[in-house]
Formats: C-alpha cells, sequence, structure tokens
C-alpha cells in the first residue's frame, strides 16, 4: 500500500500563536521542565493514594487528570494556562503506565492458586521428562 502526502508549509504554529518567539523563545523549555516538576510531584502523591486507597482509584485518578489536563492544553491561550495544563499531565504521566506495571490482573485471593497451577504445570512437565528417560534407559536406548 502506498500512502502519498501533500507536504504543506504553514503559516502560523503553536509556538507563534503564543508568541513563544524570540525573546521568548526559552518559554516551552520551562514548561517541559514544570511537566517533569509535575511528574515528581504526581509519584509522590499518587503513590501515596495508591497506597492508602489501592491501586486502582489510583490508576483511575492518573488516567482522568491526565486525559483532562491533555485536553485543556489544546484550549489554553497564553503559557501560565499551557504550563499548569502541563504540570498536570506530567503529574499523572509516569503514573499511568507505572500503575499498569505494579496492578495485577488478578484478585489477591486467587493468586495462590495460580502459583499452584503454575507449578503443577511445571511438575507435570518434569514428571513425564523423568518417566519417559526412565522408559527409555530400561529399553536399553541411547538418550
Amino acid at each position: 500500500m502506498l500512502i502519498v502526502i501533500r507536504s504543506k508549509s504553514f503559516d502560523c504554529s503553536f509556538l507563534l500563536q503564543l508568541g513563544w518567539v524570540c525573546q521568548y523563545d526559552a518559554l516551552p523549555t520551562i514548561a517541559q521542565s514544570i511537566f517533569f516538576i509535575g511528574a515528581i510531584f504526581g509519584g509522590l502523591i499518587f503513590g501515596w493514594v495508591a497506597d492508602q486507597y489501592g491501586r486502582i482509584p489510583a490508576l483511575l485518578g492518573a488516567n482522568l487528570m491526565g486525559f483532562l489536563a491533555g485536553v485543556a492544553t489544546a484550549f489554553t491561550g497564553s503559557f501560565w494556562q499551557f504550563t499548569l495544563c502541563r504540570f498536570f499531565v506530567g503529574f499523572a504521566f509516569d503514573n499511568c503506565f507505572t500503575m499498569m506495571y505494579i496492578l495485577g490482573f488478578i484478585t489477591y485471593s486467587s493468586r495462590t492458586s495460580l502459583d499452584q497451577l503454575v507449578e503443577s504445570v511445571e511438575f507435570d512437565q518434569l514428571h513425564t521428562t523423568h518417566i519417559q528417560t526412565a522408559d527409555n534407559a530400561n529399553s536399553g536406548r541411547k538418550i
């Protein structure tokens, strides 16, 4: 499949619309730094929320905050509005991913039975291999 995209030159960009050029060219870097400051505070706050109320409420809160702040970012009209929205996106950003790696997909009460199931499959494979090896040894075949 061949996809052809026509290139256009745009007369206006987001940076030009907000006037972040020339003497204000450091503003995007400041906004990005505040994003990562939000990530630091978000890790602390959502970590506490996960400890107090559980990982699922923390994950839902992080995803909701990231979604709302991300959508609000598109409608900002000034540097400080943009930076505040980016702070809250950063606040939720790392926690949306980290919680999913920590969060188990099974309940706490069924973890033991799942562990036993995995171990029983491994035991069955080892036991079957041991019986086949013993049968081969008794029949005089080389392994």
